[in-house]
């Protein structure tokens, strides 16, 4: 399996001609977003027809501070070891691809 992990609208423009790539090959993919512009990303997303995220990491507003950043940071590293199997989908042999 692909897990495919974007979090920022840069690296989901970045990414999404690889996302439409596998979609349109019916190649499999976790589609993992950690949340930090949730109502850009959405937008993004429906301008490529591409579909929403199989899992999101924080659904919070749009990070606009360091308070902010911060909170988000903590939440994301404790959801992502506290339900790895979830997220990953119990996947121990797949391919994480990240941008940057």
């Amino acid at each position: 399996m692909i897990h495919v992990v974007i979090g920022t609208k840069a690296q989901l423009i970045k990414m999404a001609p690889i996302l439409y790539y596998l979609q349109q090959r019916n190649i499999p993919y976790n589609y993992i977003s950690t949340g930090q512009h949730k109502e850009k990303i959405d937008d993004i997303l429906a301008n490529f027809g591409l579909r929403q995220p199989d899992y999101a990491l924080c659904e919070a507003d749009d990070i606009t501070s360091i308070q902010k950043m911060m909170t988000w940071s903590v939440k994301i590293i404790w959801r992502t070891i506290r339900k790895k199997k979830e997220i990953f989908r119990g996947d121990k042999e797949g391919i994480v691809l990240v941008h940057g």
